[in-house]
């Protein structure tokens, strides 16, 4: 479905179900030029590209397995996302035609996991599996350039900046690899499981920790911001709630996330204070920006549009 952002009327809508039992959507979509690109799971999952003023179907590519439940990503001409049998999958980005794609081993129930998307930097993509391999691929040719197994499940998406990829395992563990050969650069045992995907932001990295399972699966009970030396813990919330939100979002210098009671809660990005709060009907599940407004989405399927001055 679209809306106008200023007034929340509806522009147009889909029903994905005419193509199947799919009826989910977990992963960030992505805008590209004239088009919206989003995956579906559930059952079955394709990978949609609508145009972005009418609604229209410029293609779509079903995907193996469940769908996909991970985010959109683009680099020029081409995107990527994970199946949720642990295939990264690229399609060129005009016709939705597949360009390569790689299998990882892969371990537990198909539709049991989401949240574990990939990485894009500079040249490579990373992604990492259920079986606790971490792989970096040439993002345009597929070829493998390294594997690392890290000993459990990867239990978050994988982040990568211009010197290493940071990641969270089942047992337990954030991880630092070196982004060109994979080597363990440093790890951090953390009290929960990690989960969901992490935030980067200046020089931390910021985590949902759960009482779930080895493979991510649960909500958040604790929120962990840590060096990116991974060295140190700089803060740790842990509330009576847990976030419903999958993961966090940086806007005015604060930590956004919701609850599962309907809170759009802000902390300060240096020492973890709450310093604002908004209050909506059911569990959030996402955030999004654009000028002086936000908008939160439900699990329930609500879009709240907050204006919030300068």
């Amino acid at each position: 479905m679209a809306l106008h952002k200023d007034s929340g009327m509806e522009i147009w809508r889909y029903d994905i179900q005419e193509d199947g039992d799919q009826h989910s959507f977990h992963g960030e979509m992505l805008l590209s030029d004239d088009l919206v690109i989003v995956g579906t799971d559930t059952k079955i999952g394709h990978i949609y590209a609508f145009e972005q003023r009418t609604g229209a179907v410029r293609w779509k590519y079903r995907v193996p397995g469940s769908g996909a439940s991970t985010d959109i990503l683009r680099s020029d001409s081409k995107i990527y996302t994970v199946a949720d049998d642990d295939v990264l999958i690229c399609l060129d980005l005009d016709t939705g035609d597949l360009v390569w794609q790689y299998k990882s081993e892969f371990v537990g129930e198909i539709g049991q996991l989401m949240t574990r998307s990939a990485a894009l930097s500079g040249d490579r993509i990373f992604f990492g599996g259920s079986a606790g391999n971490v792989h970096a691929l040439n993002k345009d040719s597929g070829e493998l350039i390294w594997t690392k197994d890290v000993g459990a499940p990867v239990s978050t998406s994988v982040l990568a900046n211009e010197q290493a990829v940071f990641l969270g395992t089942g047992d337990g563990y954030l991880y630092r690899l070196d982004r060109n050969t994979g080597e363990v650069h440093a790890r951090l045992e953390t009290e929960l499981v990690p989960i969901g995907r992490p935030t980067l932001a200046d020089d931390a990295l910021y985590v949902f920790l759960s009482e779930g399972g080895p493979l991510g699966q649960g909500r958040g009970k604790q929120l962990l911001a840590v060096d990116l030396l991974l060295e140190k813990q700089l803060w740790q919330r842990q509330p009576d709630f847990v976030w419903s939100a999958t993961k966090s979002y940086v806007w005015n210098q604060m930590l956004l996330t919701g609850t599962e009671y309907g809170e759009t809660i802000g902390y300060n990005l240096d020492d973890g204070d709450e310093e604002w709060r908004f209050q909506v009907a059911g569990a959030v599940r996402s955030i999004g920006r654009a000028e002086n407004m936000l908008f939160v989405g439900t699990i329930a399927g609500m879009v709240y549009a907050i204006k919030t001055g300068n």
